[in-house]
């Protein structure tokens, strides 16, 4: 796990050492979303099943033992694809690459780029109306990890 990316020089990602603080934030709001979850069910006695044990609870318990790195040499480390998670406002202007359209939107078919190991996901109606939300993005992310894969094995 690394904290959030300050910039880009190469191969070089810069590093802001902030993992725990990440991990903080997405736990807190996973316990938002579930609380909130809750209290709608509660609200209108909806009858649902037993919730199955979440596997990301308990959160990590030694955030103080992570390293914290201010640099990541991609090469170096044999990394050739990176999924970057962008919330619900995307600013490509870091991206240099040549997949973007004459409007600036990502150039791809279902998540797949033209440029090989770059991969959109997220986005509305990537591949389906359900794609831009949490509740659809797993359809996405098993096609992405399967070309992933693939490339994997042809390189």
């Amino acid at each position: 796990m690394i904290g959030r990316v300050d910039g880009v020089e190469g191969d070089v990602l810069k590093l802001h050492p902030n993992v725990r603080e990440c991990i903080d934030f997405a736990d807190e709001k996973a316990r938002a979303f579930k609380t909130g979850v809750d209290e709608y069910i509660e609200r209108t006695g909806l009858k649902v099943e037993p919730v199955s044990p979440d596997p990301g609870e308990p959160s990590l318990p030694d955030l103080d033992r992570i390293d914290t790195w201010e640099q990541l040499d991609l090469q170096r480390r044999g990394v050739t694809s990176l999924i970057w998670c962008t919330g619900f406002d995307a600013d490509w202007g870091w991206v240099e690459s040549d997949v973007f359209d004459d409007h600036g939107r990502p150039v791809h078919k279902d998540g797949i780029c033209p440029s090989p190991g770059l991969y959109f996901i997220g986005l509305p109606w990537l591949s389906t109306r359900s794609s831009g939300i949490l509740y659809g993005v797993s359809d996405d992310a098993a096609r992405i990890v399967q070309d992933i894969e693939r490339n994997l094995i042809h390189h």
